[in-house]
């Protein structure tokens, strides 16, 4: 005989996706606001994280990063329950990214790093992947177009061998050529004009040293495949979403050979361990600068 006691199961409806307050799009706007993808690029933050007790500058600098579309895990806002208020949406998403970044530096850093290695973390934003990175080289240059993440990120706690700086220009003149062992950039070019990404990549290949190698990421798509851009709304949306800018695997092996590089792997994300599920982070670009031509038995003898 059934237990009359029983506990019926009722479903309940899905929770409305959560929407930023009329509040939370006017700080968007007034902190977080480009023209040129320039994120957050207030050069005011510097102050006001130096101002910060300590123990409330990373909260202030995820609430701060959280205005950004760029550097959260895309929709970070509809994933938690409404009972959670805002500031604890915020902490979690921050920390599910750093598991994210971690998987990152496990399989497309720390196979090419070395200990005395120099690395160029390219679009760093917050720095959380340099930082990781830190350990397993001698020296990480991340660098970032806004200001205001590269202030952020001088005021949290990092290692000393790792120099954040902010680059408004398209070209890395402030590196010296063939300088590094270790270029690294992630969820950056796909954001810049194409012209800015020739630029880039000729760059990088001229700061590497000969055998460094470029570890990129880039979302390509085929011809008839969805190109959909949330960039190219009016005015007030060019300024607060990411532009995307995609190309074929052709296209993206010619501006790389016109570069200088020659031997090019590419392979989608989902194809490294941890990264299974991924849906669509794109691809990994891992090319390299050539290394020096070893001496043949009669120029070794002379």
């Amino acid at each position: 005989m059934a237990n009359s006691a029983e506990k019926q199961v009722t479903s309940r409806p899905a929770p409305a996706p959560y929407r930023p307050s009329l509040f939370t799009r006017l700080q968007q706007f007034v902190f977080a606001s480009s023209k040129d993808h320039a994120f957050l690029d207030r050069p005011y933050f510097g102050v006001v994280m130096a101002l910060t007790p300590k123990r409330w500058k990373r909260p202030l600098a995820n609430y701060l990063l959280a205005l950004s579309p760029h550097y959260f895990l895309p929709n970070w806002e509809k994933k938690y329950p409404d009972e959670l208020t805002y500031a604890d949406k915020v902490a979690a998403n921050a920390e599910e990214g750093l598991g994210y970044r971690r998987k990152l530096v496990n399989q497309l850093i720390i196979p090419h790093a070395a200990a005395d290695a120099s690395m160029l973390d390219f679009g760093c934003g917050p720095g959380v992947i340099a930082i990781m990175a830190a350990p397993h080289v001698g020296k990480v240059t991340a660098v970032d177009v806004s200001r205001g993440v590269i202030a952020i990120s001088k005021a949290l706690d990092h290692p000393e061998n790792v120099e954040f700086v902010a680059n408004r220009r398209n070209d890395l003149a402030f590196i010296a050529s063939e300088s590094l062992d270790l270029v690294f950039s992630f969820v950056v070019l796909q954001h810049l004009k194409p012209e800015q990404v020739e630029s880039f990549l000729k760059e990088f290949y001229r700061v590497l040293k000969p055998g460094g190698k470029a570890v990129l990421q880039i979302k390509l798509r085929e011809q008839g495949q969805p190109r959909h851009d949330p960039g190219v709304g009016g005015w007030l949306h060019r300024r607060t979403m990411l532009r995307m800018v995609f190309y074929t695997r052709r296209q993206m092996l010619q501006m790389l050979k016109r570069s200088g590089f020659r031997e090019i792997s590419i392979r989608n994300l989902r194809e490294y361990e941890g990264f299974e599920k991924e849906l669509d982070n794109g691809q990994i670009i891992i090319t390299g600068k050539p290394g020096p031509v070893p001496a043949t038995a009669e120029q070794a003898i002379a």
